[in-house]
């Protein structure tokens, strides 16, 4: 038996169409409210994150990429479509779509309660980094050096 689960979102966002482009559908604009994220400007491109491959590329309104595990089958695809807003800004369409084809195990249900919740988050995420800071780009560090610089800042 195979098993589906598919999160829709909807907002309404105080920036143009292109700008919300970068944010969803380029590398820097995912640093800034998600995380780093390569991405292939092409259908058939590959996306780092999964790792996936571009399933749509139309520059403003639709990007998608799904990742597919061999070994198992599942398949997860986000979908970002973006349009100009009823008024100002823009509307955002979201998607994630999973598909498992064979029986799900006894941790499905919270795996996809946690997928709801960390969409919902991570879009809170994305209308703040559009108010507030897009589009300043965020820097991602590791080691010693990023250690002493965040103790610097927080203690």
């Amino acid at each position: 038996m195979s098993w589906e689960y598919l999160i829709r979102r909807e907002h309404q966002l105080p920036v143009t169409p292109e700008q919300l482009w970068q944010a969803v559908a380029t590398d820097a604009g995912n640093r800034g409210w998600l995380y780093p994220m390569e991405i292939e400007p092409r259908v058939g491109g590959r996306v780092s994150r999964g790792p996936a491959t571009v399933l749509h590329w139309e520059p403003p309104a639709h990007f998608a990429c799904r990742h597919t595990d061999e070994e198992t089958g599942f398949s997860n695809t986000l979908s970002y479509r973006i349009e100009p807003g009823p008024d100002t800004g823009s509307t955002l369409r979201f998607s994630i779509h999973w598909q498992h084809p064979g029986a799900a195990d006894d941790n499905w249900n919270l795996r996809a309660d946690a997928a709801t919740r960390h969409s919902d988050f991570y879009h809170h995420s994305l209308a703040e980094y559009l108010r507030h800071f897009a589009p300043r780009p965020a820097h991602y560090g590791r080691g010693a050096k990023c250690r002493r610089y965040s103790a610097r800042l927080w203690w």
